[in-house]
């Protein structure tokens, strides 16, 4: 099964960044900044499938660029 993540490969094509792995007291964390801004921060949740993560990774980072509505799971 191939993942859909045409949002996270179109950031990362456009001078984009993402970072997925431990941050802070984060286990695992998926984070996505455009020109310094942070605009999608996800926190794997426990027993998630990594696949499921990104798949909601795409969809944040999405409603950021599309919507501007940025979500921050970790620094609440």
């Amino acid at each position: 099964m191939e993942l859909e993540i045409e949002n996270i490969r179109w950031l990362v094509e456009n001078d984009g960044e993402i970072s997925i792995g431990r941050f802070g007291p984060s286990k695992c964390a998926a984070i996505a900044s455009i020109d310094g801004n942070m605009i999608a921060a996800l926190e794997k949740k426990k027993n998630e499938p990594l696949e499921d993560l990104l798949t909601r990774f795409d969809t944040a980072i999405n409603q950021a660029l599309e919507d501007q509505v940025y979500i921050d799971e970790i620094n609440n």
